[in-house]
């Protein structure tokens, strides 16, 4: 099988990981992938990095025939089976345009909605959905609300497949305490992902001064340059310049994790699934994440992590204060935590449901 994702973001998310965890693991299983993308350095580089082959299109939507044109050249350079995986609308419509063009009916066009948004009932977006043969949702909140405006949409096309992520065999911890000088003693809690205002890390920023002083805050990720400025300057305003530490970017997350005490995902934004959340659990450390996405759909509250109200400092801290004092809270979160992951949220059974999708053998839910 080929299968071949498109990728127009300009920036580097949950989406673009999720796709490039799963080209590597389709490459892996014998599978010819390659991915299309945008001429972006944020795209490009760690698609580079990662040694995935690409071809750079203007991905322009629904008016981008020039896009259309080359995909249609790129599907037709190799006759088998193809699936082309896209990871947004705007990119089924250049996928459904170059199908078209090609003339070939062993073509499967697969997309995966990573937003919690409802649909739209355009003529044009009506047509889409006829062309689109398999709509996975990464979870059931994200159904609903695709769902929520009645769109004229076969549903037994679709179906829910929860995110999953690849992890090493083995991690090795990270020192933060020596990496970034946190005095010895301190809990270490950590938050991690793109920085942009729907993250809450504000919130977060606030609770810090309401938790115990002997709590450690290491944010890690890069985003919008003007919020992560307003971060720094709360953290001068609030007098945390010895209790919070900027990170930046980093390419390998799971060893800071491995050495982290504390996971917390403040986002006050519906999460469509919440793969940092997912992180922390799959290393076996206790999780604070807001419920107002589809957090609960994986974490239940008191059992597998700790659910707060978003834009709510005060239980924020509540709940880091109460993981702070109790380390056997810690200990059998993170434990439960790892064991929902590996024996519900695995690669592999997510694999496994996204590959049948792709042959066309799922069932909807």
């Amino acid at each position: 099988m080929r299968v071949i994702h498109l990728l127009s973001n300009k920036v580097w998310g949950g989406g673009e990981q999720y796709a490039l965890n799963l080209i590597q693991a389709l490459r892996a299983a014998g599978h010819s992938v390659k991915a299309v993308t945008r001429p972006l350095p944020a795209i490009t580089g760690r698609l580079q990095q990662s040694g995935i082959g690409y071809t750079t299109m203007r991905l322009g939507g629904a008016w981008d025939m020039g896009s259309a044109c080359r995909l249609a050249r790129v599907l037709n350079a190799d006759r088998q089976d193809t699936v082309v995986h896209v990871h947004n609308f705007k990119d089924a419509f250049t996928a459904a345009f170059a199908r078209l063009l090609s003339r070939r009916k062993n073509i499967r066009i697969v997309m995966t909605r990573h937003l919690v948004k409802p649909a739209k009932n355009t003529q044009p977006y009506r047509w889409l959905y006829g062309q689109i043969d398999a709509l996975i949702f990464v979870s059931r909140l994200a159904q609903q609300a695709f769902l929520s405006t009645q769109p004229n949409t076969n549903t037994d096309r679709m179906t829910v497949v929860h995110n999953a992520i690849r992890i090493p065999d083995t991690v090795q911890p990270a020192d933060l305490h020596s990496l970034y000088g946190i005095p010895q003693g301190r809990t270490i809690v950590m938050c991690h992902g793109r920085l942009s205002p729907e993250k809450g890390i504000e919130h977060l920023l606030d609770a810090i001064t309401k938790a115990h002083t002997s709590t450690h805050l290491v944010i890690v990720g890069s985003g919008l340059e003007a919020y992560t400025r307003s971060l720094r300057d709360t953290v001068q305003t609030l007098k945390l310049n010895d209790r919070v530490t900027f990170a930046g970017f980093q390419d390998k997350i799971f060893p800071l994790i491995a050495a982290a005490d504390i996971g917390v995902m403040p986002s006050v934004a519906q999460e469509s699934f919440g793969l940092a959340a997912l992180e922390y659990m799959a290393i076996g450390k206790p999780v604070i994440t807001t419920d107002n996405g589809a957090q609960s759909e994986f974490i239940t509250d008191g059992q597998t992590g700790l659910l707060v109200p978003p834009a709510n400092p005060s239980a924020l801290a509540q709940a880091i204060n109460r993981l702070d004092d109790d380390a056997a809270l810690r200990h059998r979160l993170g434990t439960a935590a790892q064991k929902k992951v590996s024996q519900q949220l695995g690669y592999d059974t997510f694999f496994a449901a996204i590959t049948a999708v792709y042959n066309g053998v799922s069932s909807a839910k």
